[in-house]
């Protein structure tokens, strides 16, 4: 058997032989690789850098370490490259807080099979109102308005709504000024303290608390309900674009401006007076009407108040002016206008009714829970105007079926 085996290992050598040879020469050439890569020293631990310390909203004057020292599995230490995955200048600052940039370690002159990674770690320490307000690029015209705002409770403020510096044009174009006149405004106080809170409402409680009340500095409710996203709404209505919480204070940067209806009142008032009542005699004129008040007839006007004409020209995207001198605005006065004089009196005892408007619109007077209604919008005053009739001021512009 012996004879056997050693035969046949003699016969399978000198019949492959070439084989073997390559064989051999594979493994030697592989192990001499391996050896090669063995030698080189491994990374046990990277000497981090040192840590850097900024305020809230501070621009980094300085660059990364582009290469960290490390030590190798010997012992010995090694200056080697750093590839950072973002830069210090592009690192956001707006938020407190510690943070950490990883770097790769980059060479080829040593292994590192933990993938040790170099670590830079930034401490934010929080900022200041004042520190928010010099920063920030999002509303430099309400920046404008809160330092030329005075006010003794300005020093109450905990939390601010700021709204967008597109928001802010939109309302300055809508009222036709500019901004130095929009501050010279009797409405620009109640205003500003509607963007205040002294209630603490930081990012997370505002996120997390929905739907909610809180109180601004005119003692009003600030509603916040939850958006179709998920998200919260400001006002009902304003989306979030931004939310920054300070050492003491919280801003909040929403898409557009908190104005309650006393609000849109002031600001209309000035416009509204003079030119609605330039435009009615106008109005009436076009139409033929003024003989009619010359012989006697009266009227009926159902006057939407200044926050529904505000709000419809907002809508319609125009400036109260425009809205004041369109075409549209005829036909929706003439909508509101029926023949004949109605006290708000002599509607609620006998409703319901339908009445028909100048235009031919049918108006349908009903009460409900004691209130009086026109095509569901409220009266809610009544007023006699000499030569003319009765005027009564609903909190809508008229709806009718048929829009």
């Amino acid at each position: 058997m012996n004879f056997l085996y050693n035969g046949f290992i003699r016969i399978l050598i000198v019949g492959d032989t070439m084989n073997l040879i390559k064989l051999m020469g594979l493994l030697t050439f592989s192990l001499v690789l391996f050896a090669c890569e063995d030698t080189k020293p491994k990374i046990s631990e990277v000497n981090q850098p040192n840590p850097v310390t900024l305020t809230q909203f501070d621009a980094p004057d300085y660059s990364l370490d582009t290469d960290v020292s490390v030590t190798l599995d010997d012992g010995t230490t090694l200056t080697i490259s750093v590839d950072w995955e973002t830069s210090l200048d592009a690192f956001d600052t707006s938020e407190h807080g510690t943070f950490e940039i990883e770097g790769t370690l980059v060479g080829e002159e040593f292994t590192n099979p933990g993938n040790l990674k170099a670590v830079q770690r930034i401490t934010i320490q929080p900022g200041s109102l004042n520190d928010a307000l010099a920063h920030t690029t999002r509303s430099p015209s309400f920046k404008t308005m809160f330092e030329a705002f005075e006010h003794p409770d300005k020093a109450r403020v905990s939390t601010l709504f700021i709204p967008s510096e597109a928001a802010i044009d939109e309302v300055l174009k809508f009222l036709e000024m500019d901004l130095e006149t929009f501050m010279n405004q009797d409405f620009f106080e109640p205003l500003m303290l509607d963007h205040m809170s002294g209630e603490s409402i930081s990012k997370n409680r505002l996120e997390t608390n929905v739907p909610a009340l809180y109180d601004n500095l005119r003692n009003k409710d600030t509603i916040v309900v939850e958006g179709s996203q998920g998200s919260p709404l400001i006002d009902s209505e304003h989306s979030i674009l931004k939310s920054i919480d300070l050492d003491a204070h919280h801003i909040h940067f929403i898409d557009g401006l908190i104005l309650s209806e006393d609000t849109l009142s002031i600001a209309s008032s000035n416009l509204f007076d003079d030119a609605m009542g330039e435009r009615l005699l106008e109005i009436l004129r076009e139409q033929g009407l003024v003989g009619d008040l010359l012989f006697g007839s009266k009227f009926t006007i159902f006057m939407p108040d200044q926050a529904a004409f505000v709000s419809y020209a907002q809508e319609e995207n125009l400036s109260l002016s425009d809205l004041l001198e369109s075409s549209e605005f005829e036909t929706l006065i003439l909508g509101h206008m029926i023949k004949g004089e109605y006290s708000a009196e002599t509607l609620y005892t006998d409703a319901p009714q339908t009445l028909e408007a100048i235009t031919g619109e049918s108006i349908e007077i009903t009460v409900d829970d004691g209130n009086l209604y026109a095509n569901h919008s409220r009266i809610t005053a009544n007023e006699n105007i000499d030569q003319l009739g009765t005027m009564l001021t609903i909190d809508e512009v008229l709806s009718f079926e048929d829009e």
